[in-house]
């Protein structure tokens, strides 16, 4: 809806000009009831508009809240990818070093099956 408008009203009455003061007061009181309404109309008007632009204000403040909830948001998983990288590493670390806790068994087991199997030799060679 288009700004309502609001008519002009006539000149009011003067004393000053007593020989047109009763057409001038004619005019003038039977313009107030136009008046009246177009002024209610406008009032009506401007209150609908206010209310919108509170409703605007406060949609603005939501967005402002959800916009700082949504970068807290970031901010934690950020910091929770961080965590998981360091967590990748140390498992990939701790991977390495029992793979080479296990390679060292590998051989000590093998180095003493060796020297299981040559028991009976030396044991025939300190007999012999």
């Amino acid at each position: 809806m288009a700004y309502p408008t609001i008519s002009t009203l006539p000149d009011a009455p003067s004393r000053q000009d007593p020989t047109n003061f009763a057409t001038e007061a004619d005019a003038f009181l039977g313009a107030l009831p136009t008046f009246g309404t177009q002024t209610n109309t406008a009032g009506s008007y401007i209150e609908g508009k206010a209310a919108l632009a509170e409703t605007s204000a406060t949609n603005a403040a939501t967005s402002e809240t959800n916009a700082g909830t949504s970068a807290t948001n970031a901010a934690t998983s950020e910091t929770n990818a961080g965590t998981s990288e360091t967590n990748a590493a140390t498992s990939a670390s701790t991977s390495t070093t029992k793979a080479s806790e296990s390679a060292a068994s590998a051989v000590d087991a093998a180095n003493s099956a060796a020297t299981a199997g040559n028991a009976p030799i030396i044991f025939a060679i300190a007999l012999g």
